[in-house]
């Protein structure tokens, strides 16, 4: 017999939802398919991005870049704030790479609130990308 967990209303997942931070919804994301649908296709997860040169998870910057694509995609009215921390310049292999640019740039129209704190190099790319 399945737990009765796994039975809930989607309308009863997404109120539980509305209590979550993001880092607990990426933890719910993972029960089953269900809950990842109806996971994914909550504001908590696409409208507020971060990513940080702190994170030292090898995937952060696929799935922020991820996560704008998905909302993008499936949410391209709705408004993002976006929060983008990189003070460390490398010029290769560091950490904020062109894509994550390219995509804050790509999703301008979409945001509502934007936090930059990057490095001086990495504002220059981003400006030169957005007058084209």
């Amino acid at each position: 017999m399945p737990a009765i967990i796994h039975a809930l209303p989607v309308e009863t997942l997404e109120h539980i939802l509305d209590y979550f931070d993001y880092k607990d919804l990426l933890l719910f994301l993972n029960v089953c398919h269900r809950w990842r649908v109806v996971g994914m296709d909550h504001p908590t997860y696409w409208r507020t991005i971060s990513v940080s040169d702190r994170d030292r998870q090898p995937d952060a910057e696929h799935r922020f870049v991820d996560i704008l694509a998905y909302g993008a995609m499936h949410k391209a009215a709705a408004p993002i704030q976006l929060s983008v921390e990189c003070v460390w310049w490398a010029k290769k292999n560091g950490f904020l790479q062109q894509s994550i640019l390219r995509t804050v740039r790509d999703q301008i129209y979409r945001i509502e609130n934007l936090v930059l704190d990057i490095h001086p190099k990495h504002a220059l790319y981003l400006g030169r990308g957005l007058q084209n």
